[in-house]
């Protein structure tokens, strides 16, 4: 493993190196999230009560977020001669999870992280609908106390992530040395096995769980560490190479290398300065940037249809006949597609889209769109010989070469023919007009050719 937290000693500590930064891969697309705001009624060390129960270290289904396979998912891990404080510190650790939530939307309003959520029965949502994990672990205690305790943490907490998913690991084990306070590999851009941030709760660091204080820190300055920081060019990072992947610019930073308990979590700061990790203006990478985030604010998303068809979106937001909605996070790009039923067509989008393709969006704001169905509508084609130009009335053609419109059954489409300079109009395909002009009472798919020919010199 990477980065460590550690607790704050008379004397420096000396940090080991872990396991090879993980490999660069594509960064996981933005989602939707359920309206909720965690912020709310959350106060630091306010006790939330889990709307959950039982016991799995499986993702439960379905979930409240769509796209939650990139989410961050929250376990407690247990080594297998360790009793099982699950019954007890379910309520603690979603505590935390509120605690840290409110605490990030005092630093920054416009984000929040991207927890994996359930819809429990009955709940009021927020960090109560945490879809909070348990995995027996299969080694005893000594087992993980060793130098490769945490990767063998991170193994059995893998099997049961998703490629895309992180993980906040709140591990109730001895580990190597007790002043650990936590471990995370730096993966801005990985979940899966790198995706791993573990909290040491038999620790001899400032552990209280539920308080959100302590204990929360140490777990938010391990998630922040998976999510990228702290970059190499960061001009604040600790020159000591033992401390690689932390700031020295100040003790309230919340990647300070060091924890006590003089440093709250209401007292942090998400990068002094903003100058190194997180919403800076260097060129290096910034967590602000990470697609664990939610973008905030949510924006709503309403999709109507009328007629006999349906709507779908990638991302999987909404899937309607009638009119459905989500709210959806802003600066999320989103693409609706019509389909029509048997017996039907398509017309078109009116609102936030037009045209009869598909429709794509970026939530900037809130989008609203209307798609209309009906019985299928005849063609009118027209093809062009020679040169010169058709018009029609209602509009929808115009035309050299060959073009087509749809028009609503009996339909009466009249069409003007224009000759291009040095050509003259010559007729009209029989029986739909003459020189004066071409009326088609369209009720089946027609085609008209207008035949142009050289003026005489």
């Amino acid at each position: 493993m990477g980065s460590l937290l550690l607790l704050l000693a008379a004397a420096a500590l000396s940090v080991g190196s872990g396991r090879a930064a993980p490999p660069t891969a594509p960064a996981s697309l933005s989602v939707t999230v359920p309206a909720t705001n965690f912020a709310s009624g959350a106060a630091l060390g306010q006790t939330v009560a889990w709307c959950g129960s039982g016991e799995t270290a499986e993702n439960r289904s379905p979930q409240s977020d769509p796209l939650a396979q990139s989410a961050i998912r929250v376990f407690y891990a247990y080594p297998a001669d360790v009793p099982d404080r699950f019954p007890t510190l379910a309520d603690a650790i979603v505590s935390d999870v509120a605690a840290i939530d409110a605490w990030w939307q005092g630093q920054d309003a416009t984000r929040r992280l991207r927890w994996d959520l359930y819809p429990f029965p009955g709940c009021s949502g927020g960090a109560a609908s945490l879809d909070l994990g348990v995995v027996p672990l299969s080694r005893p205690s000594a087992s993980y106390a060793t130098n490769s305790g945490f990767e063998r943490v991170s193994a059995e907490i893998a099997a049961h992530l998703g490629s895309a998913e992180k993980a906040l690991v709140f591990f109730d084990g001895l580990v190597i040395d007790p002043r650990i306070c936590g471990v995370s590999d730096q993966a801005p851009r990985n979940g899966g096995p790198y995706g791993m941030s573990i909290v040491a709760l038999r620790s001899s660091c400032w552990v209280d769980v539920g308080a959100g204080d302590g204990t929360a820190r140490v777990a938010i300055h391990e998630l922040v560490h998976n999510l990228g920081a702290v970059p190499s060019k960061a001009p604040n990072r600790c020159g000591d190479a033992s401390l690689g992947g932390h700031v020295c610019d100040g003790a309230r930073d919340l990647m300070f290398p060091y924890v006590s308990a003089a440093m709250r979590l209401d007292n942090a700061i998400l990068d002094v300065d903003r100058n190194d990790y997180y919403g800076h203006s260097g060129d290096w990478w910034d967590v602000q940037d990470s697609a664990w985030l939610v973008h905030l604010p949510l924006r709503s998303l309403l999709v109507t249809v009328s007629g006999t068809g349906s709507v779908t979106s990638s991302p999987s937001l909404v899937s309607c006949p009638g009119t459905c909605a989500a709210m959806v996070e802003s600066d999320l790009a989103i693409t609706l597609t019509a389909a029509a039923a048997s017996g039907a067509e398509f017309y078109g989008w009116k609102g936030a889209c037009s045209g009869d393709g598909t429709c794509r969006q970026s939530m900037t704001r809130d989008v609203s769109v209307l798609a209309t169905f009906g019985p299928p509508r005849p063609t009118l084609t027209v093809r062009v010989v020679g040169r010169g130009r058709v018009t029609s009335a209602p509009a929808g053609l115009r035309c050299p070469g060959t073009c087509a419109a749809k028009y609503p059954s009996g339909t009466d489409v009249s069409l003007a023919a224009k000759p291009a300079k040095g050509w003259r109009f010559s007729r009209w395909s029989s029986p739909y007009g003459s020189r004066s002009g071409c009326g088609v009472a369209l009720t089946v798919d027609r085609t008209v050719s207008a035949t142009f020919v050289r003026a005489p010199r």
